[in-house]
């Protein structure tokens, strides 16, 4: 379990460890201690964990987590560069690299860690300075191998990138922000490919094998405006996206674009508690099973929760001036 908030005295952040074999499951100590501290700088950053995934390689398993720094003073934050961590589960020693500033999150697809970041403070319209970075990771130490950027996404949508997933040999991803009066959020589902990502685009192939055709797309916006947003992948070739006032089923077997493509599972007015009925979505999470990791004799069944990505409330950026 990674922390989203730090040792008040010491700035750090942490990933506990749980032993699970009882009813009554136990803490036993931290997987990882994530100091935000910068060689020769000398601000005061305070550490966040934002996201956390699975690698299996072989034999073995590694963490690969994203920690945000952030100083503040009320209500007003600046934010410094994020870090992504790749941890072994065993022997040898974590490695470090840096990330975009103010990390939303991490997806692991294979020998690539796929981060997103705001940039920033959230702001209106979207942060220009949001990335969807991609990290090699097949080596001891994680390798940034791409870039994308905020003027990357179709339609001059603007920031921010939010999630990623790999589903039906296609790649998504999903970018949202809230309007100038906070009042709705847009968003914008993109269909690409993975390699597509490694090569620092959102692009498809052409007839020439190169990435050079625009990418699909679905563009809307939600009222009232919620926080929760999230794509996530469930069984077999199934894709959820949590859109902050739905469940939404995406079917991977068209494109995006296509009519039928999304389809409403629930809304948050369909959960009820007597006579008040849900207004927005709060979080929302899936279950994902990885591939066995064997461990001498026996084998690890790995499993990750993704749950969805929880955006600043309106209240909070208004407070926040953000």
């Amino acid at each position: 379990m990674i922390a989203n908030d730090c040792n008040p005295t010491t700035r750090k952040c942490y990933i506990y460890k749980y032993n699970m074999a009882a009813d009554a499951f136990s803490e036993t100590g931290y997987a990882y201690e994530f100091t935000p501290d910068i060689a020769g700088d000398t601000t005061q950053w305070k550490g966040a964990g934002y996201g956390l995934d699975l690698q299996i390689s072989g034999s073995s398993a590694y963490l690969i987590a994203v920690f945000g720094r952030f100083t503040n003073s009320g209500w007003t934050y600046t934010f410094g560069e994020s870090a992504i961590v790749k941890i072994p589960l065993g022997s040898g020693t974590a490695a470090m690299a840096t990330a975009g500033n103010n990390v939303t999150g991490v997806v692991v697809n294979g020998t690539y860690a796929y981060v997103t970041s705001v940039g920033g403070a959230q702001q209106a319209n979207g942060n220009p300075a949001s990335k969807l970075e991609v990290f090699d990771i097949s080596g001891a130490s994680p390798s940034r191998a791409a870039t994308i950027a905020v003027s990357d996404i179709p339609n001059s949508f603007g920031g921010d990138f939010v999630d990623v997933a790999f589903v039906n040999n296609k790649a998504y991803v999903l970018a949202a922000h809230y309007n100038t009066a906070y009042s709705q959020y847009s968003y914008i589902v993109i269909q690409t490919m993975d390699d597509s990502l490694q090569n620092g685009t959102l692009n498809t192939k052409d007839e020439n094998d190169e990435y050079t055709v625009p990418p699909l797309y679905v563009e809307k916006t939600v009222s009232p405006a919620s926080p929760c947003f999230a794509l996530l992948p469930g069984e077999g070739n199934d894709l959820y996206l949590v859109d902050g006032v739905k469940f939404q089923s995406i079917d991977t077997a068209v494109d995006i674009d296509a009519a039928g493509a999304l389809s409403t599972v629930k809304s948050a007015g369909d959960f009820a508690n007597g006579n008040a009925t849900g207004y927005v979505i709060n979080t929302a999470a899936m279950v994902i099973e990885r591939t066995a990791a064997a461990r001498g004799l026996a084998a690890a069944k790995a499993s990750v929760t993704k749950i969805a990505k929880r955006l600043a409330r309106p209240e909070d950026l208004e407070r926040k001036d953000k």
